[in-house]
């Protein structure tokens, strides 16, 4: 008699948890005592996390040898990738970053950059590389990373001009840093005077050194005025300079302002020091300039009153000489 035997044959089987996470290498019947090596492979956006038999771990390592002694069916487990999102603003003090953290395999990651008082956003780079130039970076996760939000100093332009034009020089205009001090000096040319400094028609001073601190854009005017003259402001529109004062033929009326006064009748209020009208008559100005007779006006002190469309600047005291 002849009894027959055969190598015992074993199953070796395993799946991927979840099933989209990876697959398996290696499963299929072995003999006894046999090596078994399975591989666990993940898929894009999938790690491997661990082996276990019946809930319990068998192996952390995504490549698993073993004897076959029995029919096995293991598990091989995945979870999404998580990537790690860093960001730093350069310089530190620039500004803050907000959106940074862990995020899941294909998810949107919102970065945004917001610079503080006195600083603006240049663009995003990463290992030195410029990625984006918008403050607000979005982007889909695949890897990690460490971005960087590049701020600099914001800088203001600072401008000015002299009204007139010939009527005296400004130094200290340019660009300047933010809190950064601003010396602007205004220098009235011969038979001028410094008046006083505007912005959008508003006197901020009447020195000719005005000192403030940069915080925005600045558009100045330095007003001058003949030297001998009556200056005066309408309520929103015009400006004018009387001159010379005193006087003896000719009264020279200079206007500038927001608006055109060329070809619109100017009337003229001459009072004597007893408030009587002693001359009235209306004008036209060219280029601005106005130039009124009075040399059938009496030597004295008078209030010179100039009215635009019913509007006056207000009375201005001349002395007229023979």
């Amino acid at each position: 008699l002849v009894a027959n035997f055969v190598v015992q044959s074993y199953t070796i089987t395993a799946m991927a948890n979840p099933v989209e996470g990876g697959y398996i290498s290696g499963t299929g019947n072995y003999n006894h005592n046999s090596t078994v090596n399975l591989v666990a492979t993940p898929n894009t956006g999938y790690e491997f996390v661990n082996w276990t038999e019946g809930g319990t771990e068998v192996s952390t390592s995504s490549t698993y040898d073993f004897t076959a002694t029995a029919d096995r069916n293991l598990v091989a487990n995945f979870v999404v990738q998580s990537y790690t999102i860093t960001a730093m603003a350069n310089p530190v003090e620039g500004g803050y970053i907000s959106g940074t953290g862990n995020y899941n395999h294909n998810s949107t990651v919102n970065l945004v950059a917001t610079p503080n008082t006195g600083y603006e956003f240049v663009n995003w780079t990463e290992g030195g590389t410029e990625v984006s130039t918008s403050s607000t970076y979005d982007f889909t996760a695949t890897a990690d990373r460490n971005l960087v939000a590049n701020f600099v100093v914001q800088s203001y332009t600072i401008t000015a001009t002299a009204n007139p034009v010939e009527g005296g020089y400004i130094s200290g205009t340019g660009n300047y840093n933010h809190n950064s001090t601003v010396n602007l000096v205004a220098t009235p040319n011969t038979g001028y005077e410094f008046v006083n400094w505007t912005d959008s028609e508003n006197e901020v001073s009447t020195n000719e050194a005005f000192s403030f601190t940069a915080t925005t854009d600045r558009n100045l005017v330095a007003n001058f005025s003949l030297i001998n003259s009556v200056f005066m402001v309408s309520s929103d529109k015009f400006k004018l300079n009387i001159y010379p004062n005193p006087t003896k033929d000719i009264l020279n009326i200079n206007f500038w302002g927001k608006e055109t006064i060329n070809s619109i009748p100017i009337k003229i209020y001459v009072y004597n020091s007893v408030g009587k009208v002693v001359k009235e008559n209306y004008y036209y100005s060219y280029e601005g300039v106005l130039e009124v007779p009075i040399s059938d006006i009496p030597p004295g002190i008078y209030l010179i009153d100039v009215q635009v469309n019913n509007i006056s600047f207000g009375k201005g005291r001349v002395m007229i000489i023979k």
